[in-house]
């Protein structure tokens, strides 16, 4: 049981920290195109 939730746990840190690089990336891209 707490092997699971800890893998769903780490599973979402991943999709976080994923979604948060890609913010990044298309923050980067749209400094890029307005400078």
């Amino acid at each position: 049981m707490e092997e699971s939730s800890s893998k769903k746990f780490s599973a979402l840190k991943a999709e976080q920290t994923k979604a948060e690089a890609e913010l990044a990336d298309s923050d980067a891209l749209h400094r890029k195109i307005q400078y």
